[in-house]
């Protein structure tokens, strides 16, 4: 009997101790009928999960406009630029176009087109003023960067073309050299002098000798430019990136992955969770009408851990709602369902170990017992 009490206790005790404290997961359904599936799915009682809605990031085109406000205010910079200096006013030419990291910023942003236009007005406004040296050494860095002349050049004199020719004609014949660039993220995007993509980390590239502008971008972090001086021989990058915070990341989402295929994805999914600081995320789409479908996808650590899909009906919904999320909880290792108490370990452990102590009990016991004899005498 004793040896019972102890084997209940025992048991007791280890299953109190397996039940896991509840994982916490960030839920968002998107489509028609998300509010009914994220009811439908809350009201699960019978799995250790804490559920807690999550929504994508509703962003409007704020970084859009912020892009188009900046670009006509530098378009409306250029043409009076231009202006100033078809009129003859090569010194308020230079002085409007004076920012010496003008053309730099906006190569690191991806804006060639601009880019070119502002160096070739600063290239132009120094021929004007007769400041050659100026205009020549600004000519050389518009060559090795590879920069399209703009459209409005015929505004300018011969004069201005011409040095931009002999320019790029001086860089054309010079070898080119090899550019290792890294970072420490891998796959990261790199651009060169405002060309995007032209490879990912880590990647060699070959440049013309001169001072380039390499910029390094990746999703969920912050993107990093700078100049890198090529020389003669072969030389190296590396790029330290620094994490976004979930206000860039969410507007890295939205204007990569939320209106595209691509929602789904792992990278889609990895930018997400970090967007709204989900350590385990489920990303549920409820598409269809009369015949729906179910599709979800569960991240943890921004890594793609289970895609589940089911087709359902408006009747059937709630319920296929519920499989779907414990399908995905499961598959993804969130958590595990429970086994009845004869197949876990924590039952026959202690169990064997009664049954041990019991026979090794009965064991001594009969080696201890007194050897008695009775004699019967007549």
């Amino acid at each position: 009997m004793r040896a019972l009490f102890v084997t209940v206790l025992l048991t007791s005790l280890a299953l109190a101790k397996e039940a896991p404290a509840p994982a916490r997961v960030t839920l968002v359904v998107v489509g028609a009928q998300a509010a009914r599936v994220e009811r439908a799915m809350a009201d699960i009682k019978d799995m250790p999960v804490e559920l807690n809605l999550g929504h994508l990031p509703n962003l409007p085109v704020l970084a859009d406009l912020a892009d188009a406000r900046s670009a006509s205010e530098l378009a409306a910079l250029l043409a009076a630029a231009r202006r100033q200096y078809v009129n003859g006013d090569f010194a308020g030419c230079i002085h409007s176009l004076s920012s010496e990291t003008l053309v730099v910023e906006l190569l690191g942003d991806g804006r060639r087109e601009l880019a070119a236009r502002a160096a070739f007005w600063q290239i132009a406004c120094r021929v004007g003023s007769g400041a050659m040296p100026g205009a020549h050494e600004l000519a050389r860095q518009f060559a090795v960067r590879a920069l399209e002349l703009p459209a409005d050049v015929a505004a300018a004199t011969p004069e201005v073309e011409s040095l931009l020719a002999r320019a790029l004609k001086e860089t054309a014949a010079l070898r080119k050299t090899t550019l290792d660039v890294e970072a420490p993220l891998l796959r990261a995007r790199v651009s060169v002098d405002g060309r995007r993509g032209v490879c990912v980390t880590p990647c060699a590239i070959d440049l013309a000798p001169g001072d380039h502008v390499i910029a390094v971008d990746a999703d969920g972090v912050l993107s990093a430019s700078r100049i890198v001086r090529v020389g003669e021989t072969r030389g190296s990058a590396r790029f330290e990136t620094t994490p976004a915070s979930p206000e860039i990341a969410a507007q890295q989402w939205t204007t990569r992955y939320g209106a595209t295929a691509l929602l789904y994805s792992e990278p889609s999914t990895r930018l997400l969770a970090q967007a709204i600081a989900a350590r385990r995320l489920v990303l549920v789409n409820v598409e269809g009408e009369g015949a729906l479908r179910l599709r979800g996808t569960l991240a943890t650590d921004g890594t793609v851990r289970a895609q589940v899909e089911r087709a359902c009906t408006p009747a059937t919904l709630d319920a296929e709602s519920k499989k779907l999320l414990r399908e995905l909880l499961v598959t993804g290792k969130v958590f595990e369902p429970a086994k009845p108490i004869y197949k876990r370990a924590v039952f026959w452990v202690p169990l064997a170990v009664a049954v041990a102590a019991a026979a090794i009990s009965a064991g001594i016991a009969g080696a201890l017992s007194p050897n008695v004899h009775t004699r019967f005498g007549f």
